[in-house]
């Protein structure tokens, strides 16, 4: 399990660098349901799959997965 880099505080930082470009390409257009559109669509699908991806690896790893849970967050550092 790798827990180095960008890891070692977010456990997901691909999902929270996609959020932040859709988020940052929906602000640039000034398009407010652009902002919608992504945090209706793009942010229930994420949470989903990162749902998902937990629940594995917590089958997979066990308590290594737990412990390192405990000590990171999921998106953003100290929100979520």
């Amino acid at each position: 399990m790798v827990a180095e880099g960008p890891f070692r505080r977010i456990r997901h930082p691909s999902y929270a660098s996609l959020g932040a470009m859709g988020l940052g390409t929906a602000l640039c257009v000034r398009s407010p349901a652009a902002v919608v559109v992504m945090l209706a669509v793009w942010l229930p699908v994420i949470l989903l799959r990162i749902r998902q991806e937990e629940s594995f690896l917590l089958r997979r790893l066990g308590d290594s997965y737990r412990k390192y849970a405990e000590r990171t967050w999921r998106l953003v550092p100290g929100v979520y």
